[in-house]
């Protein structure tokens, strides 16, 4: 009964000794741009690095903007990614769906200030105007994406 006792005491002692961690945002950590004029600053930012295409998706509670460099581990500081193909930038507004469906690389383009392939992180500018995909309209909205920053963001 003595070592029972012990036994359980040894648990107590070490279960109350570990300190959960807490997953935290970095705070230098930031993506913000204008969306049709309006201040977008994100309050949550995620990565995805599939098949070294590396997705950058910011949300706040009005918005959802996702930027997409395609392969990141080619890139370098100074790194020029115009919009030549779909879905390299979507927004999300209350649920209506945005994408540049546009070639024309003067309607978007992500530049690469500071990338650190070793440390994971990554810093730029970029810049993209959307179509909305799903309407119940005959007429397409547009949305303009302007002064989008994004800084120390790791993948």
């Amino acid at each position: 009964m003595k070592n029972f006792v012990l036994i359980i005491l040894a648990i107590a002692v070490m279960f109350s000794s570990c300190k959960k961690e807490e997953e935290t945002l970095n705070s230098s950590d930031s993506f913000s741009c204008k969306i049709d004029g309006d201040e977008f600053s994100a309050t949550e930012i995620s990565t995805d690095n599939l098949s070294n295409n590396l997705s950058i998706t910011a949300i706040d509670a009005q918005y959802i903007v996702t930027i997409k460099i395609e392969n990141i581990n080619t890139r370098s500081d100074g790194s020029t990614i115009e919009f030549d193909k779909i879905r390299l930038g979507d927004v999300s507004i209350s649920g209506t769906f945005y994408t540049n469906t546009t070639f024309d690389p003067s309607q978007g383009q992500i530049t690469i200030t500071s990338l650190d392939l070793n440390g994971g992180k990554v810093s730029g500018t970029f810049f993209f105007d959307a179509q909305e995909i799903i309407m119940p309209k005959k007429e397409y909205g547009m949305v303009n994406v302007t002064s989008g920053i994004f800084s120390n963001i790791s993948f």
